[in-house]
This record gives C-alpha cells, sequence and structure tokens, in this order.
C-alpha cells in the first residue's frame, strides 16, 4: 500500500462509490425510458384501433340513415295511398 498515495486511493474510491450509486440510476432511468416506450406503442396500437372502430361506426351511421330516409318516403307514400282508399270507400 505504500506504492499508492492516500489521494489516489481516496479518489479511486470516492470514484468506484459514485459509479456504483449513478450505475443504479441509470438503470432504474432507462427501465422507465422502456415503460414509457412501450407505454407509446401500446397508446399508438389503440388509437388505430379506436380510429378504425370510428371509421366502422361512421359507415353503419350513414347506412342507418339512409334506410331511415327510404323508409320515410315509403311511410308518405302509404298514408297517400291510404288517403285514396278512404276517399274511394266514403264516394
Amino acid at each position: 500500500m505504500e506504492g499508492l498515495p492516500i489521494s489516489e486511493t481516496i479518489t479511486a474510491l470516492v470514484a468506484g462509490l459514485i459509479g456504483w450509486f449513478t450505475s443504479g440510476k441509470f438503470t432504474k432511468s432507462s427501465i422507465e425510458v422502456q415503460n414509457a416506450r412501450e407505454v407509446l406503442q401500446m397508446w399508438k396500437d389503440l388509437s388505430v384501433a379506436q380510429k378504425i372502430e370510428i371509421q366502422q361506426l361512421k359507415e353503419e351511421m350513414h347506412s342507418m340513415v339512409k334506410r331511415i330516409e327510404e323508409l320515410e318516403n315509403h311511410v308518405l307514400r302509404l298514408e297517400t295511398e291510404n288517403k285514396e282508399l278512404k276517399k274511394q270507400l266514403s264516394a
């Protein structure tokens, strides 16, 4: 131990301790970054799935609106026909 000066020994010990403490923090930080990336990817996947579902619902709603309009027109025709038949019966 006589070959190493005390200042170099202390410096090496301090550097070792700093390295040991920061390596744990870097590991923790990299795990947090990985978790954040995974959450972001899950959010992106969910977003794409929801966009597809919204588009399907829009198409279904458009189809239903078209069908409702057809049924309303049919009801109007039937009401007109009903009025004409009532006139014929009362005449």
